[in-house]
């Protein structure tokens, strides 16, 4: 598979819980959920662990599965592998990386994630 294609489950990605979640954000908190220096200069970052998934996870895929759960722009959460199945991730800022963090985990039938802080 080239590096440029990125995978995806076999019935291709779902958006629209990931739109719902990005204008209940907006709403609260004025921003996206996804980390742009517009909103602000400190990122705040998150882990995310693939517990089930049906798709080659990759720094790409896994932003992209983000943006299917949270929504924003795979661009904007700066995807970066940590190992195994956990990759870390930014957010907007600490109000909404605490807000995600609240959600616990994500379910869907392409994958299963579970989200926790980051600690250095």
């Amino acid at each position: 598979m080239s590096e440029e294609i990125t995978p995806s489950p076999p019935g291709g990605w779902n958006f629209e819980f990931g739109k719902s979640f990005a204008s209940q954000i907006l709403d609260l908190f004025g921003c996206p959920d996804h980390f742009s220096r517009h909103f602000g200069p400190r990122p705040f970052i998150l882990v995310v662990d693939f517990v089930r998934f049906n798709f080659r996870l990759s720094p790409k895929s896994v932003a992209i599965a983000l943006q299917s759960c949270l929504g924003g722009t795979p661009f904007g959460f700066k995807v970066s592998h940590l190992k195994n199945n956990c990759f870390s991730f930014l957010v907007c800022n600490k109000d909404v990386g605490l807000f995600v963090y609240s959600l616990k985990s994500f379910i869907c039938k392409d994958f299963h994630v579970k989200f926790f802080l980051w600690s250095n």
